[in-house]
């Protein structure tokens, strides 16, 4: 008699453990689907032009990237068009905020704007303007959304190196970086923050270019991983908290504002 009712306690045990599994695996499953789609977080890489599986797009990207530099700091760049002698680059506004800065380009040449940088709405999105007569290579954009998975590239200048004041090493402070697209939030965050990436960056590569894997440009990096919460820059744009579970990513993962962001606010 005992060992029919420790028979009959053991399989009531495994029931609920497979109830209590089923639910779980379905409350997870609800959780990412009404908040947004994430990734598994992977580890991101610095790719040196010998190393990249495709040096011809490495060299585009890095042909592109530009770095913005004030008095007192700098920021990173893209070039996005050219109209004649006048080349427009893209970058933060933070980086700018009404300032004047110098545009550095891949041939390690200096130009002044020749108009105060525009805010783009209220994204934190700024159109820098240069002359030169030497020819640079503009980025192609790709407007839609990378999707979770995809394979993604930081491209920009980090403030310091080794410990060193990287402004003293012009483009050779360039970093080009390999992750991959980790959320992409259904709301955006306030200033059109809407795709997080797994790619390390660092100070001074606010404004950094983000191509997707065929060098196509998806964004504008402006926000570094592991922020506090606190301070609210993980609550979207119409005020409500995300998730648990996106809270926890969003924190993993660096941010940029997708590129169609500019094409609506410039068109």
């Amino acid at each position: 008699m005992k060992q029919s009712n420790f028979g009959s306690l053991l399989l009531k045990l495994a029931v609920f453990l497979i109830i209590a599994i089923a639910i779980y695996a379905q409350t997870l499953s609800w959780n990412l689907d009404l908040d947004s789609a994430i990734a598994q977080l992977i580890p991101t890489s610095n790719i040196l032009p010998e190393a990249s599986r495709d040096r011809e797009i490495y060299l585009r990207c890095q042909s592109a990237t530009v770095r913005v530099i004030k008095a007192d700091s700098a920021g990173s760049g893209v070039i996005i068009n050219r109209n004649g002698n006048i080349y427009s680059v893209l970058t933060n506004w933070h980086v700018v905020d009404s300032s004047n800065p110098i545009i550095l380009t891949v041939d390690d040449e200096q130009h002044q704007l020749v108009a105060a940088p525009q805010q783009l709405g209220n994204a934190d999105l700024a159109l820098l303007q240069f002359y030169s007569e030497i020819e640079y290579l503009a980025a192609q954009l790709e407007t839609s959304l990378p999707q979770i998975g995809d394979t993604v590239y930081a491209a920009g200048f980090p403030l310091e190196i080794n410990e060193s004041n990287s402004l003293d090493f012009d483009n050779q402070a360039f970093r080009f970086t390999q992750g991959e697209v980790s959320i992409v939030p259904v709301k955006p965050l306030p200033q059109g923050y809407q795709l997080g990436y797994t790619n390390d960056t660092e100070m001074g590569m606010s404004g950094s270019p983000i191509f997707n894997a065929e060098g196509l440009l998806v964004a504008i990096h402006g926000r570094g991983k592991y922020r506090d919460p606190g301070f609210g820059v993980y609550l979207f744009a119409d005020g409500t908290e995300p998730s648990p579970e996106q809270l926890e990513q969003m924190i993993k993962s660096s941010w940029g504002i997708p590129i169609g962001n500019y094409s609506e606010l410039f068109n």
